[in-house]
């Protein structure tokens, strides 16, 4: 009893000790793999505890303390222990002399050998080659006692030579009265193999995003997949499709030694068709390019995975590793993840860069659009479509030609770029086969030349001169009549890109119909102006009639009006709101060619009910005009210019506020020149005496602010008067 007493005491303080130690070490790991430590630290001491309980038993045994049915429990906890160690889901390994000395089922599973060859071979020789090393000083470290990393992760190689990764523990104990190394590990190869692709996809979505630039974001991509695979050479190409051709956009290590291969040839072309391709020997494989056989390394394996742009493979991920490193199944998979990220950043960068494009075209039409509508003169307009062409298109000279009718031919209205001075250049261009630009506006399509060195045109020694190489001529067409033709050159070899051609051809499309707009609108303004000339000469026209039935002084129309605008002006009004108040003064009276003519022209005082006849006249106004849009605004002088500031006014009987401002404006102007003016049955009163009876009236029947403003005006220009006369 003493003997068990002993170990249950022993195994009781192992036990408390274990518990304390390794929840501090498990508290201090991050959360995904506390659970993963929790599961390996109870498997870990079910082993301890059973190896010390075997240990104290024997010793027990050995100094014969232990009786039959001792042994027999001792037996039972042996047989126990190894139960646990056969059925555990962990590989489980005792090595002493750096000879495995135990492994449980699992760890035969695992690698594939068997108990026998385990045992052959020396613990390291399982261990992957990268990482050998450091597992063996560990190892060794702790068989001499000194203190080492209690738990970290590394790889083994299978007898199959497949790659694991093994969440490895390990513990120094006693064995057989010899230091010897317990190591329990989880196989945790998908989830770290799944960490080490999170981790590397994080690291190369980082390096895309540091630049817009496609080449240097390919560039960065390219090295930080590099780093993530540990793989120290490499390259990234694309596939240009309108030129058929693969360029490279970065490379690293000696494959930048490599002659571009085609988009059929090699490992390349099989990539640009979808495939994953993995040579384990890029020197010896007869699928690479022989032509860069040579230049390859002895011994180096790679692999060349398609970058995919939604289900299309548009370039090629190349990366090879030296011996003895093959790429595992998982790196390939993990590099084929980085290949579509890098792909998709691609997508998305070409799709940047179209939008961005297209954004410029718009931009560009938008601000020849605003040219047109803000001006009628062309040459403005064609000013700023040429500028928009030449700096927004890598273009070096540019001519514009409109179509004259007089003559049949072209003549040049705008140029860019040209090294001739202006008065050289032609000016007109005859429209036939002869020349690339008449043959455009003959066959009303665009003309390329490619090459103007062996077909410089017509105008030969001009085109050569200048050293132009390529031209593309387009007819500027609208409606169905020719307007001119754009002709654009460059003075080297030029195939527009697609998004460039697509901006060409919509300014030359907006070129042409600016010019039909421009037309079309100078037409129109032209036509306007006769018809506000002609809606101006009417309203003239109604004054002066309403003048001569009511005999005005000559020129009362005129003068109030310009005494009226004065005072409006000075009043505050402007614009729209000025230009209602000209429009309203002009017809203020037009309601008095609805009196009748023995009312209108009777010259003695006017009886009461033909005073109320007289005072329609605003109301007859208000009736012929309120279904004009135009004169809406004007229509507040003639039909409120005689109501009064203190209401006794027709025809409303309107007071104060509620007299439209400008009648109460024009009101003031009104009553001055009644006063000064000569009429049938009374003389022009002079001009202090009608300004002193304005005075007067200011506060009953007018405005008493706008009165002081007018007296005012009428002050300055008596001043103005006097000044110049002569002393």
């Amino acid at each position: 009893m003493k003997g068990s007493r002993r170990i249950s005491l022993i195994y009781l303080v192992f036990g408390l000790l274990w518990v304390f130690v390794s929840d501090q070490f498990v508290l201090q790991l991050s959360a995904e793999l506390q659970a993963t430590a929790q599961t390996l630290k109870g498997w870990v001491f079910v082993l301890l505890s059973a190896l010390l309980i075997h240990a104290l038993a024997r010793r027990e045994i050995g100094q014969g303390e232990l009786g039959l049915q001792r042994a027999l429990q001792l037996q039972e906890s042996l047989s126990l222990f190894q139960k646990l160690t056969e059925t555990a889901p962990a590989v489980i390994f005792l090595w002493r002399e750096e000879r495995v000395v135990f492994a449980n089922q699992e760890a035969l599973r695992l690698t594939g050998y068997s108990l026998e060859e385990i045992q052959s071979l020396q613990v390291w020789e399982f261990v992957h080659p990268e990482d050998r090393e450091m597992v063996r000083a560990r190892g060794l470290a702790r068989l001499r006692g000194e203190e080492v990393p209690a738990r970290y992760f590394f790889r083994i190689l299978t007898r199959a030579k497949e790659v694991r990764w093994l969440d490895y523990s390990a513990a120094r104990v006693e064995y057989e009265g010899k230091p010897a190394v317990l190591g329990v590990g989880l196989d945790v190869t998908e989830s770290r193999e799944r960490a080490l692709s999170l981790e590397a996809l994080a690291q190369v979505n980082l390096a895309l995003r540091q630049s817009e630039d496609l080449k240097e974001m390919m560039e960065n991509a390219l090295e930080a997949a590099l780093r993530a695979l540990k793989s120290p050479a490499g390259s990234l190409l694309l596939y240009n499709p309108e030129a058929q051709q693969v360029e490279v956009m970065a490379a690293q290590g000696w494959v930048c030694d490599i002659p571009v291969p085609g988009p059929r040839e090699g490992l390349t072309g099989r990539a640009l068709q979808g495939e994953v391709v993995v040579s384990l020997n890029l020197q010896q494989d007869p699928r690479v390019n022989p032509k860069a056989r040579p230049l390859i390394p002895p011994g180096w394996s790679g692999a060349a995975l398609p970058l995919w742009a939604g289900t299309t493979p548009i370039g090629v991920l190349g990366l090879a590793w030296p011996p003895p490193h093959t790429p595992s199944p998982a790196e390939v998979e993990r590099a084929a993840l980085l290949a579509e990220s890098i792909g998709n950043a691609i997508r998305r960068a070409s799709l940047r860069k179209k939008l961005e494009r297209r954004v410029e075209t718009l931009e560009a039409l938008r601000i020849v659009e605003r040219a047109i509508a803000s001006t009628l003169d062309l040459k403005a307009v064609l000013a700023v479509l040429l500028d928009q062409a030449s700096s927004r298109l890598p273009l070096d000279a540019l001519a514009l030609f409109l179509f004259d009718t007089e003559s049949q031919t072209l003549r040049l209205e705008a140029s860019r770029g040209f090294r001739s001075a202006e008065a050289v250049l032609p000016k007109t261009v005859c429209i036939s086969e002869e020349s690339h630009i008449g043959r455009a506006a003959l066959l009303r399509q665009p003309v390329h030349v490619p090459d103007l060195q062996q077909d410089p045109g017509s105008q030969a020694d001009f085109t050569l001169r200048e050293g132009l190489v390529a031209e593309w001529a387009y007819p500027l067409l609208a409606k169905g009549r020719s307007l001119g033709v754009l002709a654009v050159f460059t003075r080297r070899t030029w195939e527009p890109a697609p998004e460039d051609k697509t901006l060409l051809e919509a300014l030359v499309e907006q070129a042409a119909v600016a010019l039909d707009n421009a037309l079309i609108y100078q037409q129109a303004v032209e036509s306007q102006q006769e018809l506000a000339l002609t809606y101006e000469r009417t309203l003239w026209a109604w004054a002066k009639a309403v003048e001569l039935r009511d005999q005005e002084t000559g020129g009362h129309t005129e003068r109030v009006v310009e005494l009226g605008l004065r005072l409006a002006q000075a009043m505050g009004l402007k614009g729209e709101a000025l230009e209602d108040f000209r429009r309203g003064a002009i017809l203020h009276d037009v309601g008095k060619i609805g009196i009748p003519d023995q009312i209108l022209k009777k010259p003695g005082p006017l009886t009461p009910e033909e005073w109320a006849v007289m005072r329609l006249h605003p109301v007859y106004a208000y009736e012929w005009l309120k279904g004009i849009p135009h004169l809406a605004q004007a229509l507040t002088i003639p039909y409120a210019h005689h109501e009064r500031w203190d209401g006794s006014g027709y025809p409303r009987g309107l007071k104060g506020g509620e007299i439209p401002l400008p009648a109460r404006i024009f009101a003031v102007v009104d009553v001055y020149d009644a006063l000064t003016s000569d009429r049938p049955y009374r003389g022009a009163w002079p001009k202090e005496k009608a300004l002193a009876y304005l005075q007067a009236e200011a506060g009953r029947s007018l405005d008493p602010q706008v009165v002081p403003i007018f007296l005012k005006l009428i002050q300055q220009d008596l001043q103005a008067d006097q000044a110049k006369q002569p002393d």
